[in-house]
């Protein structure tokens, strides 16, 4: 009953507990009045002052409950809401402190943390609002910790910025427990046997009370159920945190996404040197750092360094342009011995022995136009 009050929209719980308390104050009046208070004797002065106490009483033990209640739960809804903030504060810091890093682990490792923060907002949220706790983001944080933890900073600078890291990427740890943990926070069952049944019970016992006016008694009574309704409406709208019309938003994490995450793109380096001669060759030196997609690696993304080759060259001695009119022809071939490992796009096919080195890394194209070739790597059209 309570997850069907929690899941209406907020001017429908508004409607249904006003409808609800002033309907029963009406229809209790009209019985109280018509068969009950003829038979009661009421008149005595002691009859009054015990009946005023009596309701006193109850008037001020419920309300008691009710004020500490509705105070318990939206203190506990805005303590939820700063865990949120926090997550969403620890993941910015993060993101900020792994730009210090090397290049490949800062790509890598902003990946992984851009992964958890988008299935945070597509995927934890929506489950969060269904009551279930989302499971998905512990893989995340798990590929993230191996990279993290697999780091060895030599330079100072490096050390103290991977203390930083770490100590961020632990605030990160925490208040993701403390947010799964507050996806069941709610009011136990007894509570509601008091605040509903115990609402009523006020209503009725106002009622004893010999009102000669009937049209005033109605006036104060559906004023005294409307104020109860009001209550019940901000317990019942702020009880759990993820669901119900005032359920907390992922805004914090999307504001991070949007302002640091979608702007940034895996850095690419390109050097080109100048046209040098080595032996009887002229040779035009064109490197360049692309991110590439490996199924091969376990990290998210990788770098390779990037080549025109000759088709009869084996190293980096004999890189660069073949020196015929042909023009190159893409066909990827990785050398794993180098570090960062080493593409070459060579002009023909005359060493096929490296293309089982690329196996599923993603297959070379090029287009049929004489001056230029492209090769795909990581989804991008590299162009030679």
């Amino acid at each position: 009953m309570i997850n069907s009050l929690i899941a209406l929209p907020l001017w429908a719980l508004a409607i249904l507990l006003n409808l609800w308390l002033m309907g029963f104050a009406f229809a209790s009046l009209w019985a109280v009045r018509r068969w009950v208070m003829p038979r009661l004797r009421v008149g005595s002065d002691a009859s009054l002052i015990f009946g005023a106490a009596v309701m006193q009483s109850v008037m001020v033990l419920y309300g008691l409950i009710a004020a500490l209640t509705a105070v318990s739960v939206w203190s506990r809804h805005a303590q939820v809401e700063g865990i949120v903030s926090s997550e969403a504060t620890a993941i910015a810091s993060l993101w900020r402190d792994l730009g210090g890093y090397p290049q490949r682990e800062r790509d890598a490792m902003r990946e992984l943390l851009r992964g958890y923060t988008q299935q945070i907002i597509e995927e934890a949220w929506p489950e969060q609002r269904a009551g279930r706790v989302p499971r998905a983001g512990v893989e995340w944080l798990d590929r993230f910790q191996a990279q993290l933890f697999a780091f060895e900073p030599a330079a100072e600078s490096h050390k103290i910025l991977h203390a930083q890291a770490l100590s961020a990427y632990n605030r990160l740890v925490e208040v993701r427990r403390q947010r799964l943990d507050a996806v069941h926070t709610g009011l136990p069952g007894v509570m509601w046997f008091v605040l509903l049944p115990g609402a009523m019970g006020c209503l009725l016992v106002s009622l004893f009370f010999p009102v000669e006016d009937a049209r005033l008694q109605s006036i104060l009574v559906t004023g005294l159920a409307g104020f109860v309704a009001m209550v019940l409406f901000v317990i019942i709208s702020l009880d759990r945190p993820f669901q119900g019309a005032m359920a907390i938003s992922a805004d914090s994490y999307q504001l991070v996404r949007d302002q640091l995450m979608k702007r940034w793109k895996p850095r690419t380096e390109c050097v080109t040197r100048d046209r040098r001669s080595h032996g009887t060759r002229p040779r035009d030196f064109h490197r360049c750092r692309l991110p590439i997609e490996n199924a091969l690696q376990s990290t998210a993304r990788s770098h390779v360094g990037l080549h025109h080759a000759d088709d009869r060259s084996a190293g980096l001695d004999h890189l660069g342009r073949p020196s015929g009119r042909r023009r190159l022809r893409a066909v990827v071939e990785r050398l794993s011995s180098f570090r960062p490992p080493l593409v070459l796009v060579r002009a023909s096919e005359a060493r096929p022995e490296y293309l089982s080195a690329v196996r599923r890394m993603g297959g070379p194209g090029c287009g049929g136009h004489r001056r230029r070739c492209g090769v795909r790597v990581g989804g991008r059209k590299a162009r030679r």
